[in-house]
């Protein structure tokens, strides 16, 4: 039985705690989500469960919340008109921005995907980019390791080398 087999059997409501969990994880070390905060997630309706996994963790970190979800008719051939716009609404306090990206990766909207970083970036807000994210990256993989110790870990390491020359 592989991973997507497994994860099939499990209980969504377990399934969707555990992504949670993942998405608290990569919000709160990765992106300094927290209260004061303002976070956009743009999911498509094949990854909603992981949308709403950020979504809810995001909340529970106490960050003003929306969801973004794009349009069925994929692979898309342009951004949504409305999309560039409610992105660009952020930058009045694109400090205080978080915007997630967590949607199908489909190689034909590469370059929509850039434009939509571009502007992310372009209004000042940190960007979560995860085209393609499962939910086994969500509960088993990327998403589950304890960023600060890896953290620690490269600052020890990098302190070590302070000065060296090759």
């Amino acid at each position: 039985m592989n991973a997507a087999t497994k994860a099939d059997h499990r209980p969504k409501t377990v399934v969707q705690s555990r992504m949670k969990v993942g998405a608290l994880n990569a919000l709160e070390a990765i992106l300094d989500v927290g209260d004061k905060k303002t976070v956009l997630v743009v999911t498509d309706r094949k990854k909603l469960g992981i949308g709403k996994a950020f979504e809810a963790a995001a909340r529970e970190l106490g960050a003003a919340t929306e969801m973004y979800i794009l349009p069925a008719r994929r692979p898309m051939k342009a951004l949504p008109e409305d999309l560039l716009p409610k992105v660009e609404g952020f930058r009045r306090n694109a400090a205080n921005t978080v915007f997630i990206n967590a949607f199908s990766g489909m190689p034909e909207e590469t370059p929509l995907r850039i434009q939509l970083i571009r502007k992310e970036e372009d209004v000042g807000g940190r960007v979560g980019h995860a085209p393609g994210i499962t939910e086994e990256m969500m509960t088993e993989g990327p998403m589950n390791v304890d960023y600060r110790v890896i953290a620690k870990n490269a600052r020890k390491l990098m302190a070590r080398f302070k000065g060296q020359t090759i």
